[in-house]
């Protein structure tokens, strides 16, 4: 038994052919009828958390890679006696490239003869990602 049948749903003409139990269902669109909404997710950016640098004994300049991966990209470092870090720099743009920009912020007021924890921090519209800990440690004061 062959049966073939239109059906409107949501303003769209279904046509299917039954053949038993099994249905064969085609769907004509007339050119240009059909949009597909394309939604681009923001990709994460990349942080990489690099080598401390300059390290005296009341300070030390800390280093990191960010990949913007096409977004507008910020970071900031945190950092702290312990690796809960409790203290951050200021916020500085990272650009919106796709490939890893080298970073890097100073840190001031630190106490000598002590280890510090830091890392870095980047943050787009695709998230928030955050660089591996590392430390330094002050010298003692001369």
């Amino acid at each position: 038994m062959k049966r073939t049948r239109r059906v409107s749903i949501n303003r769209r003409v279904w046509s299917y052919i039954a053949i038993g139990l099994a249905a064969v269902v085609v769907l004509w669109v007339s050119q240009g009828s059909l949009a597909v909404p394309l939604a681009l997710a923001a990709t994460a950016p990349t942080a990489t958390t690099g080598a401390a640098q300059q390290v005296e004994y009341a300070s030390a300049t800390v280093t990191a890679t960010v990949n913007p991966n096409g977004s507008a990209t910020s970071y900031y470092f945190e950092y702290g006696t312990t690796s809960a870090y409790g203290m951050q720099t200021s916020s500085a743009s990272a650009g919106s490239g796709t490939s890893g920009v080298a970073e890097q912020q100073p840190l001031t007021g630190l106490a000598a003869s002590t280890t510090y924890d830091y890392r870095v921090v980047a943050v787009s519209a695709g998230g928030t990602v955050e660089g591996s800990n590392a430390t330094f440690t002050t010298p003692k004061t001369p």
